[in-house]
């Protein structure tokens, strides 16, 4: 009986001892990246994603405001009922993705990529940028 409990003390310990190294993108996953407004960083894509309190097309509108207000200019441009994507690139010609994702009844999944690895400081301030316009502001 002895054994088990050791064995059970040792798993448990381990976790815990590991859970640190574990605390990147699969924990967050796990520890409620889901939640409405919390972003969500992913290392093997290098996007940042945050899901909005918003229909898509108030989405939509608010992520063009976004990059017109952070003069990016626009290489192509995908919507339809279901999402979209906005490629655009920065004045050094660092690649700027930006996808859309309507998650019923009443949200929209954001993802930001800046640069062929991601950035996740960029990808933070073109969020800000996109909630200040969903917000109205300017």
């Amino acid at each position: 009986m002895k054994r088990g409990k050791y064995f059970l003390n040792g798993v448990v310990g381990s976790v815990l001892l590991l859970t640190p190294f574990l605390a990147g993108c699969p924990a967050a996953w796990l520890l409620g990246g889901a939640a409405v407004g919390v972003g969500v960083y992913a290392h093997t894509t290098g996007e940042l994603e945050r899901t909005y309190e918003a229909d898509l097309e108030t989405a939509w509108q608010s992520v063009v405001q976004a990059i017109e207000s952070m003069e990016f200019p626009v290489d192509s441009s995908l919507k339809d009922e279901l999402g979209g994507e906005i490629k655009c690139h920065r004045a050094n010609g660092t690649p700027v993705v930006v996808k859309l994702r309507f998650t019923p009844p009443k949200n929209t999944l954001i993802s930001v990529r800046v640069g062929n690895f991601g950035d996740k400081a960029l990808s933070e301030v073109i969020h800000i940028n996109i909630e200040k316009k969903l917000r109205g502001g300017k």
